[in-house]
C-alpha cells in the first residue's frame, strides 16, 4: 500500500468518526428543536375578533396566508356581493398575544386573482 492510499483510508476513517450517525436521544433531541421552531412560525389569524385560519412566518415581520382567511364578505350598495379584506385583522401567537396586522402593500388593490396568492400580513 502506498503512502497516500494509507494517509487518504486515515483521513477517510477521522471523517466518518467525525460525522457518525447520531444516537437515537439525539435525533429525538434534533426532532424537537425542529418541531418547536415550526410550531413558532404559524401563527392564527384573527379576523374580527374571532378565529379565521393560520399563517406562516415569512420573513421577522411577515406572515403568509390565503385571502379567504382575511377576507370580508358584504353586500354592496348596488345589491352586489363585495369581496375585500377584513377591517380587523390580527396575529395571533401561540401564548395568545395578538398583534393588529394588515394586508401587505404589494398586495392591497391588487385583483382578487393575485390577492389568493399572494395576502401577506405585516
Amino acid at each position: 500500500m502506498s503512502f497516500t492510499f494509507r494517509f487518504l483510508s486515515l483521513v477517510g476513517i477521522f471523517i466518518l468518526m467525525l460525522y457518525s450517525p447520531l444516537t437515537a436521544s439525539q435525533k429525538e433531541s434534533q426532532m424537537n428543536q425542529r418541531v418547536k421552531k415550526i410550531r413558532e412560525s404559524v401563527f392564527r389569524i384573527v379576523v374580527n375578533g374571532q378565529p379565521s385560519g393560520t399563517g406562516f412566518a415569512v420573513a421577522p415581520d411577515l406572515v403568509a396566508t390565503d385571502f379567504h382567511v382575511v377576507q370580508q364578505i358584504s353586500q354592496a350598495p348596488n345589491g352586489q356581493t363585495s369581496v375585500t379584506f377584513a377591517q380587523q385583522i390580527e396575529v395571533e401567537f401561540a401564548d395568545g398575544t395578538r398583534f393588529p396586522a394588515m394586508p401587505h402593500p404589494t398586495v392591497s388593490g391588487a385583483n382578487l386573482k393575485e390577492s389568493l396568492v399572494r395576502t401577506l400580513l405585516y
